[in-house]
């Protein structure tokens, strides 16, 4: 039986859990490591609760002398990759990579061929916090969509307050939601300096 049918965990231990032998089965389950449990639970809570972003959270860890499973300094990649986990949330991720023989290289699978399943081991953070938390960080992660074409009646009346240059209408589209059944989009309006020669602080 495929392990992703049965919801086993094919990777190595995680940060948050330890390996344990289980007698029935012989092969190592997830079992919850309170202590860095913990700092999976703090990494949730600054993000979401307290709006921290992921260089201060990064920040917060370090000078609290937290480590990785390696015993390394925590970096800002891997605390965005914990944020995305669905580990933590009691699920197991299986095709998260693919393999282009062709062109001799790897990376990651289309979303939509990922299998994401209920895993057999304990949750750290409930579904809803990191539902949440995947939402928070899908819509900070949009890339800005071309200028709205049509007319535009406000087109070259609004200026930024700082740098004075004109302001244009872009609307992007970003995943809130994802799961087996749906993925809902939302389409987000904004607006930006049109001009990029500077960096514009606003």
């Amino acid at each position: 039986m495929r392990k992703h049918v049965v919801g086993e965990a094919i990777t190595g231990r995680v940060l948050g859990y330890k390996l344990s032998l289980n007698p029935m089965t012989q092969k190592n389950d997830l079992v919850i490591d309170e202590n860095e449990a913990n700092i999976i639970r703090e990494i949730f809570d600054l993000y979401l609760n307290h709006n921290k972003g992921l260089k201060a959270i990064t920040s917060i860890l370090n000078k609290k002398g937290y480590r990785t499973i390696n015993q390394k300094p925590f970096s800002v990649f891997g605390v965005k990759y914990i944020l995305n986990n669905p580990v933590y949330k009691g699920f197991v991720r299986f095709n998260n990579h693919q393999n282009w023989a062709v062109k001799r290289r790897s990376g990651k699978s289309e979303e939509n061929d990922v299998i994401l399943v209920k895993g057999k081991h304990e949750a750290i953070i409930s579904e809803a916090t990191f539902d949440q938390v995947h939402e928070k960080l899908a819509s900070k992660s949009f890339k800005p969509g071309r200028p709205i074409g049509g007319d535009f009646y406000l087109r070259g009346l609004i200026k930024c307050p700082e740098c004075g240059n004109n302001m244009v209408c872009r609307r992007t589209y970003y995943n809130t939601k994802k799961s087996k059944e749906r993925t809902i989009k939302r389409l987000l309006y904004l607006f930006i300096v049109q001009s990029f020669r500077e960096l514009c602080v606003s």
